[in-house]
């Protein structure tokens, strides 16, 4: 009968010969992690850079057209979807993360752009918001999951009772979604400046 000293040996090189693979997969895998969180940090520092010439665009249409606010904001508008080609929500978006940390102050670290969006928004609920920092203070990594999850939270709480249900579409603004995904680029122009010529209005 062999001694336990041998069996223990032997159970031992069984056990390494099966884990060995695993080490060296999770080693090779926390590389990859690794190079995943730097090209996130590259990512942000491009968001940023995004966000910082939108700035610079957005000032160049205002003092273009200060004599005329309304088409200054109906041209933007128009400079980001002909020109940039892109949403005017996402480029607020940009812009908001920008200007809360394009300056001095760096944006907290592991967070992902949407995360940092969340935070940077001006009607971002200020709870969810609180709940983020202190997630962030306290060293945790934050998810848009968890930012998701948050906001349902906060939604429920503040939820309308059933005699005051969430307002819904009238079928003038269902119509007029309907028509301006079939409007041409100069129709939509149009509407972008009269847009911004009736938000710019009393101010």
């Amino acid at each position: 009968m062999e001694s336990p000293v041998i069996l223990s040996r032997a159970l031992f090189d069984r056990v390494s010969r099966k884990v060995a693979p695993h080490v060296e997969a999770n080693a090779k895998m926390r590389a990859c992690a690794a190079r995943i969180r730097e090209h996130g940090t590259r990512q942000i520092a491009e968001c940023l850079a995004i966000g910082k010439e939108l700035v610079a665009a957005r000032e160049l249409c205002r003092a273009a057209y200060a004599d005329d606010p309304g088409t200054g904001d109906g041209e933007w508008r128009n400079f980001l979807d002909e020109e940039v080609q892109i949403e005017w929500h996402q480029a607020r978006r940009f812009i908001c993360v920008y200007e809360k940390w394009g300056g001095h102050v760096a944006p907290p670290p592991n967070l992902s752009f949407r995360v940092l969006a969340e935070l940077a928004a001006p009607e971002a609920d200020p709870v969810v918001v609180a709940a983020i920092e202190e997630k962030v203070a306290k060293g945790e990594r934050v998810t848009v999951a968890q930012v998701a999850a948050a906001k349902r939270e906060v939604a429920k709480r503040s939820a309308p009772s059933k005699k005051n249900p969430p307002a819904k579409d009238t079928d003038y603004v269902r119509d007029f979604k309907l028509r301006w995904k079939k409007m041409s680029a100069a129709e939509k122009r149009s509407v972008h400046i009269f847009v911004g010529r009736q938000m710019t209005k009393g101010k």
